[in-house]
């Protein structure tokens, strides 16, 4: 099994989420990669928080900024 080529910064996720993302999710991203699974399940790349930007929504910022308010 060989490493992906998905390149994360964890120290510079964790800063600015507040948080670190789980060890199971940094893992599976370190050997996998982000990418798609039976083209269904997307598994995105990690990143930095920033105010949700406008725009369609359609990324891990705005989803998490939605989740936060319900």
């Amino acid at each position: 099994m060989t490493d992906s080529d998905t390149v994360v910064d964890w120290d510079e996720i964790a800063e600015s989420w507040g948080r670190a993302f789980p060890a199971a999710y940094q893992r599976f991203i370190a050997i996998y990669g982000a990418g798609m699974i039976e083209d269904y399940l997307v598994i995105g790349t990690p990143e930095p928080w920033v105010d949700p930007p406008d725009g369609d929504g359609a990324d891990m910022r705005a989803g998490t900024a939605f989740a936060r308010v319900l």
